[in-house]
């Protein structure tokens, strides 16, 4: 089953996910399409790049392991309350539209969660919806010397939570962000392994965006 598409965000809720997490981009014809990559290679088999294309032209696109590119419209209206809508920006031109859409219902921005690797990002966000619940996402822990500057970003920010790739947490770095108010998660990227479900319910985190749920959450009750 094919990544963010409507058959796997289905999937994912059928197996128990609280939400999910999509990734948005723009298409030619500025209409919000949900996909992970810049080009459509590794999905479909094509050097294009996703903005090359029109939405009519990217949903026509068979995709390798089935299903195609849904748009955020189609998304929000297949998932319903209360399941949570994580919509990470790709791209800064998603920003626009997006901030537009949840700006028309109160009832989708309640169950929302705009998560982005960028900082300016998530403030063009807050600066238009104060209480939007924003995710700082990181792909590394900063060093020490850094630390304090990092913390006093994120603190100006006032996210949701943080949320790192699940091998750079550990149960002091966790406690460390809890200590100074900040909800942790973590993201996977890998393999399913068994004992990382165990680690995950040791560090004590606020949420995760995980794949495998089924998996996951089999483990976690054994």
């Amino acid at each position: 089953m094919s990544e963010d598409t409507l058959e796997s965000f289905s999937n994912a809720i059928a197996q128990g996910a609280d939400g999910i997490e999509m990734d948005l981009r723009l298409a030619k014809d500025g209409e919000v399409v949900v996909v992970h990559d810049p080009n459509l290679h590794r999905i479909a088999g094509t050097a294009l790049k996703v903005e090359q294309l029109t939405t009519a032209e990217l949903k026509a696109l068979p995709l390798r392991y089935g299903g195609c590119i849904p748009t955020l419209n189609e998304v929000t209206a297949h998932i319903h309350a209360p399941s949570i809508l994580d919509f990470e920006i790709k791209h800064k031109a998603v920003v626009e539209p997006l901030l537009k859409k949840l700006k028309t219902s109160s009832g989708l921005r309640e169950r929302t969660l705009i998560s982005s690797f960028s900082l300016k990002m998530l403030k063009a966000v807050k600066d238009e919806i104060p209480d939007a619940r924003v995710i700082i996402l990181q792909s590394r822990w900063h060093l020490p010397l850094r630390s304090k500057q990092w913390f006093a970003r994120l603190e100006k920010l006032a996210p949701f939570a943080v949320a790192f790739p699940f091998p750079v947490l550990n149960k002091r770095r966790v406690e460390a962000l809890h200590q100074r108010g900040f909800r942790v998660g973590v993201w996977d990227y890998g393999p399913y392994i068994p004992r990382d479900a165990r680690r995950l319910r040791s560090l004590n985190l606020d949420l995760a965006i995980v794949r495998w749920i089924e998996k996951l959450r089999n483990e976690l009750e054994a």
